[in-house]
């Protein structure tokens, strides 16, 4: 959360930034619109944004080196693209004012850049990563359209005086046109920053830092955008006659004019070079990096609006247009504050169909151990690997807790993803909320730590060692192994009190003997381990040398333990066993001994039923 705080900061400076960069205009002294464009751009658009590339290229690279990847001709045919959202951006100040203009072009750039790169890169908006975004843009464009609105309310409510006493060339219809316009073209920045993530790319295997390693990108845009627009500004001082701007002023106004120009131009680059710092800090949050450009533009927006209202573009409106503008800017603020703290990792799991199927199962397992009194406070852990019902989108979720080493490196299990019973938990809680009272954790690359990747930071049972070396060893002996399942039942850990039932032979035979279904449900019998420590790789250890000839285990006088590809099955066998026991003792509290099932029933079983 500190750092996504931190990326925001910055990025809300730069767009303080580009909000301001339009005030300058007001500040320059006979010269056309063309010509203060021309001159801004040459700062905004290729000296700043040089400067900041310079500040990427590492010692001994260059910047040609850099942009001899894929992709940067794209980012430069985009960035000619977005400069004709440039000009037209430009006009809308013209013929809205700063407030309004920028509104309504920022928001249709918010919404467009947004989601272009997403469809672009095949992303599905409903679902997943993509509704996240769609949802945030229309929100977002809800906000703005607001603000719009108030715009609209200013115009019905001022006369033409007035309108042009705070918009020179105030033009609603001509100006909402042209504001569209601005915003469908501005969005092909960010479509321009995507198309040059190899830069990017190359830029941080050459040593760049993460903080500058976008501004090689910016520059080829803007440069693209650059040729767009100075061809357009010199055509236009040619038919307007207005080339002469440039040299026809006196000394002390051409030195004005272009300190202005240098100012809006170096404002006007701080929003995208505040965007690349921001992004380096959302490295751990998909969603944040995904939204970056609609938070970018939706600031802008907002502080664009701030110096309408310094400005006094806004003077003489009633209460109504006022409180309309206020609530504009509280959703465009909600909306950033809301998906600084999303969980993203939580939504796109959520969305997860099998994967929610198999968390239901473990709190239906959880929620029967405890209702037959198997689960004592917190007794019992459940583990179950959920890789194969993950995407590689999901494998690959940011971590809560990074790196936890293990004891014991589990080598057929690097990159698997387990759900984990939390230590400490109680399965009455697991039942009710397996997210709240679990972990989600992902196994190493080199199987010598794990990450816990969701829901909170909370520790995965204490028993997790000898659970996880069960999973590897099994999955090491090629067996489709996903589940392993500790609990507490009254009547078996009753038996492994009994001396003679500390025999595998023994009481597998008792058990099966007491019922069918029994010898059915457990065909391979039971293991005994000896009183182990619990949590201790002894007991682990002990219990696998047991697994090489049996799916469930009896620890004595502490429990039992069952694997298998199914959660419901290893349940159904211990419920299985617990049933068999309590026959066993309800006829022993006849005072007879059981006579059982005889050698040649039990054995009648194995055709029958395909043992």
């Amino acid at each position: 959360m500190i750092e996504i705080g931190i990326g925001l900061l910055i990025i809300a400076i730069g767009s303080f930034g580009q909000s301001s960069s339009y005030v300058p205009i007001n500040k320059i002294r006979d010269w056309s619109w063309e010509s203060f464009w021309l001159v801004q751009g040459i700062f905004a658009w290729l000296v700043f944004p040089y400067l900041g590339a310079m500040l990427a290229v590492p010692e001994g690279s260059t910047l040609l080196e850099l942009w001899c990847s894929p992709g940067s001709l794209g980012a430069v045919i985009y960035g000619m693209l977005w400069g004709v959202g440039g000009l037209t951006f430009g006009l809308s100040m013209r013929y809205l004012g700063v407030a309004l203009g920028q509104s309504i072009a920022l928001g249709t750039c918010a919404g467009f850049g947004t989601l272009f790169p997403a469809l672009f890169g095949g992303t599905n908006l409903f679902e997943g990563t993509g509704l996240i975004l769609l949802t945030g843009v229309c929100i977002t464009l809800a906000g703005i359209a607001v603000i719009g609105y108030a715009g609209s309310l200013r115009a019905r409510n001022m006369s033409e005086e007035e309108k042009k006493a705070a918009v020179k060339d105030f033009a609603l219809t001509k100006g909402l046109a042209v504001a569209l316009l601005a915003g469908v073209m501005s969005a092909c920045f960010n479509l321009g920053l995507e198309s040059g993530n190899e830069v990017l790319a190359k830029a941080k295997e050459a040593g760049a830092s993460d903080l500058f390693a976008l501004n090689p990108v910016i520059l080829l845009v803007t440069l693209g955008g650059f040729c767009t627009n100075a061809v357009y500004c010199i055509f236009q001082n040619v038919k307007n006659g207005t080339g002469k701007d440039y040299f026809s002023v006196s000394g002390g106004t051409l030195l004005n004019n272009v300190l202005f120009c240098a100012l809006a131009g170096v404002l006007w680059y701080s929003q995208f070079f505040g965007l690349g710092m921001g992004k380096s800090y959302f490295s751990d949050s998909p969603v944040m990096l995904a939204f970056s450009w609609s938070i970018l533009m939706s600031l802008n927006v907002i502080f664009s609006n701030v110096w309408g209202i310094l400005l006094k573009e806004w003077k003489g409106v009633d209460r109504r247009t006022i409180v309309v503008l206020i609530t504009g800017m509280c959703i465009l603020i909600l909306i950033i504050s809301e998906y600084s703290l999303i969980k993203i990792d939580m939504i796109i799991l959520r969305n997860n169909e099998r994967l929610m199927a198999e968390i239901d199962r473990i709190a239906e397992v959880a929620g029967y151990l405890w209702t037959k009194g198997w689960a004592e406070r917190n007794g019992g852990n459940i583990s179950v690997n959920l890789t194969t019902l993950l995407s590689e989108e999901e494998k690959a979720l940011p971590a809560l807790v990074s790196s936890i080493p293990l004891q014991e490196a589990m080598t057929a299990l690097c990159g698997h993803v387990f759900y984990v019973t939390g230590t400490g938990k109680r399965m009455r809680y697991v039942a009710k909320d397996p997210f709240a009272n679990g972990s989600l954790i992902r196994i190493a690359a080199d199987g010598k730590s794990y990450d816990i990747l969701a829901e909170q930071p909370i520790p995965p049972t204490s028993e997790l060692p000898s659970h996880l070396l069960m999973h590897n060893f099994l999955r090491a002996k090629g067996r489709d192994n996903r589940v392993v399942l500790h609990t507490h039942p009254t009547d078996i850990i009753g038996m492994t009190h009994c001396k003679p039932f500390l025999d595998s032979e023994k009481i597998t035979r008792t058990l099966w003997s007491m019922i069918p279904e029994c010898r059915i449900i457990v065909p391979k019998g039971v293991g005994i381990v000896p009183y182990e420590i619990p949590g201790t790789l002894a007991l682990a250890h002990a219990t696998i040398r047991q697994l090489e000839e049996h799916d469930v285990v009896f620890w004595e006088k502490h429990g039992i333990l069952a694997v298998g590809e199914d959660l419901i099955e290893c349940f159904d066998a211990i419920d299985t066993l617990s049933k068999s026991a309590q026959i066993y003792f309800s006829a022993r509290m006849t005072g007879y001994e059981p006579e059982g099932m005889t050698e040649q029933q039990l054995d009648d079983l194995v055709p029958a039923f395909g043992l």
